[in-house]
């Protein structure tokens, strides 16, 4: 499973993670995580809307 986070070009941004990243593909299948790391459910997201792809080591959303 790959961690990351997506910014879209719309400005929003869906964290979670993906069995693969293939940017030749023309959806990505995310499973989205709340703010306590619970999974909350799947979403395709088409790739032609993805602006930038970051691979992460956690999905931590407020750090002290």
């Amino acid at each position: 499973m790959i961690k990351i986070v997506v910014l879209l070009k719309d400005g929003s941004r869906r964290k979670g993670v993906a069995d693969r990243f293939d940017p030749e593909r023309p959806f990505l299948l995310l499973r989205q995580v709340d703010a306590d790391g619970q999974p909350t459910g799947f979403v395709d997201i088409e790739m032609r809307d993805v602006l930038a792809a970051f691979f992460v080591r956690d999905l931590a959303l407020g750090r002290t």
